[in-house]
């Protein structure tokens, strides 16, 4: 992931993301599995003349989800 914070400074973070799908007859199951890398926040601090601006984002943890779906 690649932020733009200001007009030449970018804030990069690894971010690893998969899913996988089965189609068999009606029947369709997806894996889903997000953030990987069990990245729990980024954080990153602008300095503007006298002025400081902190900012710190608190991430969802590692997440498995299935997901089966029936076409009638």
């Amino acid at each position: 992931m690649r932020r733009q914070i200001t007009t030449d400074q970018y804030k990069r973070m690894s971010l690893f993301n998969a899913s996988a799908q089965y189609k068999w007859k009606q029947c369709v199951l997806r894996l889903e599995l997000t953030n990987l890398l069990n990245q729990r926040s980024y954080a990153y601090t602008l300095f503007d003349g006298i002025n400081t601006y902190s900012y710190d984002y608190a991430l969802c943890g590692r997440t498995a989800m299935l997901r089966v779906t029936f076409k009638l």
